[in-house]
């Protein structure tokens, strides 16, 4: 698996030198995903699939990267915009995470890959040699890999300094490491990208945030994400905002929601409960509702009454989202708004539209009141899950220019998995 890696930081940093793929942090893995489309469709004859999920494995299998399926589907979209025309569509996503793929072999990266996994295995055999030469113990550093990775700062340093005696680091391990790579023809260059593609993986965004930053920043969760995290709702959309939470957590971000949603969720669930033996048809129509879910996890009436008879319990415990008990400030704000009158217009109730306009107001306080332009600027979002994205859209389109108070989960989850995939945690959830 750690050779995986090692060819995947080779291949990233080629591809990042190339000049093919530097124009964003999608496009640098779309040569990963087409590799695995090809492996995909030569050993397995797959060209099909109920969920873009079975492309994840084969991108883990040959590249050991864990890919949110927010984040695949946004690569295959460019994928799909690369190769598809007006003529044919050779790759198409559906909206319920289907994929199919008709006439294209995406075969242009395969001789790239074997190339690279060759040289890394020669450039692995090498660095046993290195080890024992210099006395070093095989448990400290099983590949090459965790040598490059734990000591990338004191590489760059003996990079930087070459020539000097700086504290001695002229005999450092490290120093001896890049010497004696540096005088075995070939070897070199590919120490080299593995050492670049070390650095990307960490830094694959143009943006990297700063711990300040990162301790500052506020999710707001929705009702719908809150369903969704329950798991019930679908399970590609309770994944997704699992996946963001623990990505969120991991960035140090503080996860909130008003008592108003609370009580608006803790409403929904009674509302289901209530008319659980009575409500066949949304299961047969709509996924996503609540019943179907229940249907999926074999859950009754008395199970979704102890889910929202314990919510706030459960969101601290289980997911440390905690309350904000204290709205009236931002409410009163709501109430005499021209937002609040539209909304009324589009949420099924007034007191939905309170809600979320509510939400609004407290972001736009933790905001300082100002319109931000810049994502890495943002100290506070609305982070919703709904499928119908009305809300959003008229909010972005009042904003056009600066960052929407309102943020989809799997949206957001793009943009941090981007910024640090590393720090990605995968996540399952029973079918």
């Amino acid at each position: 698996m750690e050779t995986n890696k090692v060819i995947t930081y080779s291949l990233l940093a080629q591809i990042r030198n190339s000049g093919n793929f530097v124009n964003s942090s999608i496009e640098i893995f779309v040569p990963i995903v087409k590799y695995a489309l090809y492996k995909l469709l030569t050993q397995s004859k797959v060209y099909k699939g109920a969920s873009i999920t079975e492309i994840s494995e084969w991108i883990h299998q040959y590249f050991s990267l864990d890919f949110p399926s927010a984040v695949l589907e946004k690569v295959l979209l460019t994928i799909g915009q690369e190769i598809n025309t007006s003529d044919e569509l050779k790759l198409q996503v559906y909206r319920d995470g289907s994929f199919w793929i008709k006439n294209y072999s995406f075969e242009e990266f395969n001789d790239v890959y074997e190339t690279n996994r060759q040289q890394v295995e020669l450039v692995q055999t090498m660095f046993k040699q290195f080890c024992d030469i210099n006395g070093v113990k095989k448990d400290s550093y099983s590949t090459i890999y965790d040598f490059i990775n734990l000591n990338k700062l004191k590489i760059s340093n003996y990079l930087a300094n070459r020539g000097c005696n700086v504290n001695g680091s002229k005999f450092s391990l490290e120093a001896q490491f890049v010497e004696y790579f540096r005088n075995i023809p070939g070897c070199y260059e590919v120490i080299r990208k593995i050492y670049l593609g070390s650095i990307l993986s960490c830094y694959i965004s143009e943006y990297e945030p700063q711990d300040k930053i990162v301790s500052d920043v506020e999710l707001l969760f929705d009702t719908n994400f809150i369903v969704s995290l329950l798991d019930l709702n679908t399970p590609e959309s309770t994944t997704t905002c699992r996946q963001l939470l623990k990505l969120a957590s991991k960035f140090g971000y503080s996860l909130r929601v008003l008592k108003e949603t609370i009580k608006e969720t803790t409403d929904l669930l009674l509302k289901k409960a209530e008319y659980f033996d009575k409500s066949f048809l949304p299961k047969l129509i709509n996924p996503e509702d609540i019943y179907n879910a229940c249907e999926r996890r074999n859950l009754n009436r008395n199970d979704l009454e102890r889910i929202a008879d314990n919510l706030e319990n459960i969101l601290v415990t289980e997911y440390n989202i905690l309350q904000i008990p204290y709205t009236v400030k931002y409410q009163n704000m709501a109430k005499n708004s021209t937002e609040y009158a539209e909304f009324k217009k589009i949420r099924n109730t007034d007191f939905a539209a309170l809600h979320d306009i509510t939400a609004l107001y407290y972001v736009r306080e933790k905001r300082g009141k100002k319109k931000i332009k810049h994502f890495e600027d943002v100290n506070c979002w609305f982070v919703n899950n709904a499928i119908n994205h009305d809300n959003s859209d008229y909010v972005g389109n009042k904003l056009k220019g600066y960052q929407s108070e309102i943020i989809r989960a799997d949206e957001l989850l793009c943009v941090l998995w981007f910024i640090k995939p590393d720090h990605y945690c995968p996540v399952k959830v029973d079918k």
